[in-house]
C-alpha cells in the first residue's frame, strides 16, 4: 500500500464535517487522569458534559459541607464495599446520571 493511500482514510476524516473529537481539552496522566478523561468522554459522547459536571460538583460541595461524609470517604477501616453500597444510595439514577453512577461504583 503506498503512501498516499495510508494518509486518504485520515484525511477524509479530518475535513469531515461529523467529526467531533471528544478527547478532554487536557491530558492528565496517572490513574486520576485515566479516569478523569474517560469520563469526559463519556460524558461528550452522551452530550451531558454540564449535567455530569454539576453533579460531580454537588458531590464536592457535599463532602465539603459534611465532616462526617468527608470522614466516612477517608476512613480505611471502612471496606470498599461498605462505601460502594453507601455512595450507591446516594448517586441514585434518577437524580445522577449513568456516567457519575459508574464513576463512583467503578
Amino acid at each position: 500500500m503506498n503512501r498516499s493511500m495510508r494518509l486518504f482514510p485520515t484525511a477524509a476524516r479530518a475535513f469531515s464535517s461529523k467529526a467531533v473529537s471528544h478527547a478532554p481539552p487536557k491530558k492528565i496522566h496517572g490513574t486520576t487522569g485515566r479516569y478523569a478523561g474517560a469520563v469526559y468522554t463519556a460524558a461528550s459522547k452522551a452530550s451531558l458534559l454540564d449535567k455530569v459536571e454539576g453533579e460531580l460538583l454537588a458531590v464536592n460541595d457535599l463532602i465539603g459541607k459534611s465532616p462526617n461524609f468527608a470522614a466516612f470517604l477517608a476512613n480505611p477501616t471502612i471496606s470498599r464495599q461498605d462505601k460502594a453500597t453507601k455512595i450507591g444510595d446516594l448517586v441514585t439514577e434518577p437524580k445522577f446520571t449513568h456516567i457519575t453512577r459508574n464513576l463512583f461504583l467503578t
